[in-house]
């Protein structure tokens, strides 16, 4: 019965993941390995999913697992081989570097120390809304609600993209219209904000 239950939350979560929804994904695939802990499969993609997530040491933890019990023919090697490439790591001392600032308040240089980081990457949520964190420190409320808008694209329903959007607002009666097209459409559905369309300033 739990083998079957198992099965189901993975079918689960990797229709979730299918349609970007990352972090319900994870919800579904972490029940997954709690219900069937062989499942090595879904091992692998909650670990692709930590990884889109920026959640590095879950996605490490998860590839690990995924190999003691699946040694060859496992995609898991690949991706930990690719954690140990000097890019990578120094993709992660520039993330790492880029929060300590953050929270000295140095939002721009952080900021920017992203920005240079991000076109060697793929989409990663946690830097993305790291980016708009700081933009949004600098004043730049428009960069930021655009990235936001960006992270709740790449992962629907991301629980800090919306957050961080609904704070936004709360603070601001006009961040809709900074956003014209697709991102106020995004806005509007994640904030369910009825709100004034003055420019912004």
């Amino acid at each position: 019965m739990m083998d079957v239950l198992g099965e189901y939350f993975y079918i689960m979560g990797a229709g979730l993941s299918r349609e970007r929804r990352i972090s319900r994904a994870v919800e579904a695939l972490e029940a997954a390995v709690a219900l069937k802990g062989d499942h090595w499969k879904a091992w692998n993609l909650l670990g692709l999913c930590y990884y889109r997530l920026g959640e590095f040491s879950k996605a490490r933890r998860a590839w690990n697992r995924s190999i003691r019990l699946q040694q060859w023919d496992n995609p898991a090697l690949e991706y930990m081989y690719d954690m140990t490439n000097p890019a990578f790591i120094e993709i992660l001392r520039r993330y790492n570097k880029a929060l300590e600032l953050a929270a000295g308040k140095k939002y721009r240089q952080a900021g920017d120390m992203l920005e240079r980081t991000l076109p060697g990457l793929p989409p990663l949520v946690s830097y993305v809304n790291l980016l708009g964190l700081c933009r949004y420190g600098q004043g730049k409320t428009k960069t930021a609600l655009k990235l936001w808008s960006h992270a709740a694209e790449l992962d629907r329903e991301n629980p800090d993209a919306v957050r961080y959007i609904r704070s936004a607002a709360v603070e601001s009666n006009r961040t809709a219209a900074a956003l014209p097209g697709l991102f106020g459409r995004i806005f509007r559905r994640l904030t369910g904000a009825d709100i004034s369309t003055e420019d912004d300033v």
